[in-house]
């Protein structure tokens, strides 16, 4: 018998290390437990009597996945739950559609106040997560739309469109849960919470081409801001936080822009902020851009403005205010020229010294001061051949500004918070004599699929392109060799038209709608 021998004790049984899902429902990821992802509902849920709360399956290529990281100081200061698909869609935020936002001029709300905020308020953090795959989801659609022209539909890329958008509304409904439950509270930063929540809101449903959404979130946001500012007239200065400063400019900017809508709301008395008349003689001396840009904010507001109250008017309305409106027409150009008179000497002194990215940014502020002349120069008189042809050379300038603009902009995001080429080649489109410098400002607003604030280049494009329908129609000695070409493609853009007309319920409200029957 063979003697006994001592083996080793066996060690202690390990428990089998699968490959934990990483896509699993939302249950199974919550009890941190394997999840075996059955479509619909899994299994490991219903098979125990448990709602399966369904799946996040939001892709991000891989990329950009590998690149894009949560700041540590963000990704380590929130004080609830939060998901893997939240936490990859606020590193996009952070990499992706801030740099999109700011693409034209640099924004202290955008760069760091808004993630400031969102990792303290859940209902700013599920609004900029909305925010962030609303954006994904409509540059996979322009870019769908780009590579349909070339080989066909891209099914796949439509497809991570819709998720991304399915992703983006359910986390919407989260932020306003959120604000609604914040909303019983008496904390003092609710105000603040409920006027960037609505921005964001704003942005979203804008990138949804959901104008008329997006129009009760601004008048929402005006209001609050209208009724802070009822209550602080007669209060002595106080100091306020950066945020709500950043976001009276933001509203504000945005509400210019509405002006062409039809629906805008007198946001501030734009005299406090123009100058008086005894400062024309001594223009300021600007030491920065945003200087700069506050300066000719409100000069470019009221330029808004006259065009819009122009624009609407018929002919006998139009000879009735003429000498009011010639009056304003001078005041303005004198407006601009006080303007030019600082900036000229502010933009070649600092020009040669500046980065790549703020040269673009001051030279976009002088292509809207550009534009803005221009807008004067022909606002009221945009049936008037007269005014117009000797006014061709300076158009088919700010063309080639515009022109040179938009190639300087290699990446074309989607979104932008701020005015851009979109103004300066409307007005090229609607004015200029020579057919082919509108047609090309048409096909400029057109490759290049993107949101400008509130002005989508898609319909803009399609406006301009009714403008050019009428202006070929009203000059047909000069066009007749090629009013034929031109009608042709013409027929496209109308359906285009027609196709919006009926998807935003106040869009023939818009100034830039009703203003074709000048030009007829």
């Amino acid at each position: 018998m063979p003697a006994h021998v001592n083996h080793p004790p066996a060690p202690p049984r390990r428990r089998a290390q699968g490959t934990r899902s990483r896509r699993g429902c939302r249950t199974c990821r919550a009890r941190h437990v394997k999840c075996d992802e059955t479509p619909e509902s899994c299994t490991n849920c219903t098979s125990t009597g448990r709602s399966c709360d369904g799946y996040d399956k939001h892709e991000v290529p891989q990329e950009r996945a590998g690149k894009l990281r949560l700041c540590a100081e963000i990704a380590t200061a929130f004080r609830w739950r939060t998901t893997s698909d939240e936490r990859r869609a606020l590193s996009l935020f952070q990499h992706l559609t801030v740099p999109a936002l700011i693409a034209v001029f640099d924004s202290s709300l955008w760069q760091r106040l808004v993630l400031q905020m969102s990792h303290g308020e859940p209902a700013v953090y599920h609004a900029v997560v909305a925010l962030s795959a609303i954006h994904q989801a409509s540059e996979v659609t322009i870019g769908s739309m780009l590579a349909r022209q070339r080989r066909g539909p891209p099914a796949e890329q439509l497809h991570r469109a819709s998720v991304w958008r399915r992703f983006g509304i359910e986390q919407l409904g989260r932020s306003l849960a959120a604000l609604n439950q914040r909303s019983m509270s008496q904390d003092p930063q609710l105000r603040e919470v409920t006027l960037l929540c609505c921005l964001l809101f704003i942005v979203g449903e804008l990138l949804q081409n959901h104008h008329d959404a997006a129009s009760q979130h601004l008048l929402s946001g005006v209001s609050i801001l209208c009724e802070l500012r009822r209550q602080e007239s007669g209060r002595k200065p106080t100091a306020l936080s950066p945020v709500e400063p950043a976001l009276f400019t933001t509203f504000l900017r945005l509400e210019m822009q509405y002006t062409h809508m039809g629906n805008s709301i007198r946001l501030m008395c734009l005299a406090d902020s123009q100058p008086e008349q005894k400062h024309l003689f001594s223009p300021p001396v600007f030491h920065t851009l945003e200087e700069a840009r506050q300066a000719f904010d409100p000069i470019n507001s009221a330029v808004f403005r006259f065009q819009a109250s122009t624009w609407t008017k018929s002919p006998a309305e139009m000879a009735a205010a003429y000498p009011v409106l010639l009056a304003m027409k001078h005041d303005l150009l004198s407006r601009l020229d006080w303007f030019w008179w600082s900036f000229e000497a502010f933009y070649h002194q600092n020009h040669p010294f500046l980065g790549p990215k703020e040269q673009r940014s001051i030279d976009m502020l002088h292509l809207h001061y550009t534009a803005a002349v221009l807008s004067v120069k022909v606002t009221m008189h945009l049936h008037d051949w007269a005014v117009l042809d000797p006014l061709e050379a300076e158009l088919k300038h700010l063309l080639l500004l515009a022109e040179s603009m938009v190639d300087r902009f290699p990446d074309r995001p989607a979104l932008v918070m701020d005015l851009g080429v979109m103004p300066p080649l409307y007005i090229v489109a609607i004015a200029c004599s020579d057919l082919r410098a509108r047609w090309r400002a048409i096909e400029l607003l057109r490759v290049w699929p993107h949101w400008e604030g509130s002005w989508n280049s898609i319909l803009v494009s399609s406006i301009a392109a009714e403008h050019v329908k009428a202006y070929t129609i009203a000059r047909p000695d000069v066009f007749a060799g090629t009013q034929s070409s031109v009608m042709q493609m013409q027929m496209q853009d109308e359906l285009r038209l027609v196709d919006a007309l009926q998807s935003v319920r106040s869009m023939r409200n818009w100034v830039c709608v009703q203003s074709f029957s000048k030009v007829l």
